[in-house]
């Protein structure tokens, strides 16, 4: 084998068959659609293609590292013991937002009594108390440990929202690239979004604006001014009927 091809890595390999997959499904759907399109549109077209299957298979792997670890990871009791504090930016326009983020460090001892000391893979806006107790996971070679918070959980559920999504939408673009008929796939998508989209994100809301206003009484967010907290609970109260009627209305459509 060459060299050169012995030095990329997986990562590479993954982009690679990702671009050429993408090559083709973009000659499918050019083919299909019976125009002759400039070379912006070919372009457009193929960058639209290479993005959604790259956010796919890169958040595939991310998810599934993540449940591969919460099913095969060791849980250990950690005691939050300082932090790691980094400025975050986002701009917004002509406006660049920063805000400080703190990574727990944790202390905790593994199933041989070793104590270790290592960072948190999460970090948030707000410090976690020194002296709380977070569980996480750990095998020995880890620089840092997996983080089992309702938090996370969350982040992840919206994931698997988003990767639906995505998949989809990869699905539907092989299925038209490769002449397949499109009216099953325009009903499942229909139906995906009225029964597992809109379901899950309408949970995903109050499970946050939910973990925001408990967290605010346990005293884990003191610093969220009272407007913000006021809206949580606003937002909060309109979507829980709200969620109540469209299961029931979804549950009518079924009978």
């Amino acid at each position: 084998m060459h060299p050169i091809l012995l030095q990329i890595t997986v990562f590479g390999w993954t982009a690679l068959g990702v671009l050429l997959v993408s090559i083709i499904i973009t000659a499918g759907i050019l083919r299909r659609g019976g125009r002759k399109p400039g070379c912006m549109g070919i372009g457009y077209v193929g960058l639209v293609v290479f993005v959604v299957l790259s956010l796919t298979t890169g958040l595939t792997g991310m998810l599934g590292g993540f449940v591969y670890n919460a099913f095969t990871l060791p849980r250990y009791e950690a005691r939050v013991v300082d932090h790691e504090s980094y400025v975050s930016e986002s701009r917004d326009k002509d406006y660049t937002r920063r805000t400080t983020m703190y990574r727990p460090i944790v202390v905790f001892r593994d199933g041989n009594g070793q104590e270790h000391q290592l960072k948190s893979d999460v970090s948030s806006s707000s410090p976690e108390t020194i002296g709380a107790v977070l569980t996480v996971g750990y095998k020995p070679g880890m620089n840092r440990v997996e983080a089992f918070s309702t938090s996370k959980y969350i982040l992840v559920g919206g994931g698997f929202v988003m990767l639906l999504i995505l998949a989809y939408f990869s699905v539907a673009g092989i299925a038209y690239a490769s002449g397949a008929r499109m009216q099953g796939l325009s009903r499942l998508g229909i139906n995906i979004l009225l029964f597992v989209i809109i379901p899950l994100a309408m949970l995903g809301f109050i499970a946050g604006l939910g973990y925001a206003v408990i967290a605010y009484f346990r005293g884990d967010k003191p610093d969220m001014p009272m407007w913000a907290l006021a809206i949580c609970i606003f937002f909060l109260l309109v979507l829980l009927p709200s969620f109540y009627g469209y299961v029931r209305m979804l549950a009518g459509k079924q009978a």
